[in-house]
């Protein structure tokens, strides 16, 4: 019998000339509680959340899941973000964030990659 990990599930989002503004693309609290509600939407429980606002200015933020781990990445001189959501097992729905964070950013043009892998 197989483990219920053997099923693995990248998004990867990159959204270019966002409609948010410089600051709020910067800025730390915003982005967590937004990449907060993007994880409740891929229906994975979080283990932990830390972030870094760079100067002069971008955001990353990293978090630990259950079933692995979720990025997000800020070029606010840019209006780019760059998020990338990896799960294992089924229960995981990493393009359910995805959809989330475009709504959020709401970027001119994006590129998604959802892949799903099984060992």
């Amino acid at each position: 019998m197989s483990s219920p990990y053997t099923t693995m599930r990248h998004a990867t989002a990159w959204l270019r000339k966002c409609g948010l503004s410089r600051e709020d693309l910067n800025d730390l609290p915003f982005l967590r509680a937004q990449f907060s509600l993007a994880l409740e939407a891929c229906k994975t429980r979080v283990i932990g959340i830390d972030g870094h606002r760079f100067e002069p200015e971008g955001v990353t933020l990293t978090a630990i899941l259950a079933d692995s781990h979720a990025v997000l990445h800020t070029w606010p001189e840019e209006a780019f973000v760059m998020v990338e959501i990896f799960t294992c097992g089924h229960r995981g729905d990493p393009m359910g964030g995805i959809r989330f964070l475009v709504g959020v950013f709401k970027p001119r043009s994006h590129e998604i990659q959802d892949t799903i892998s099984r060992i």
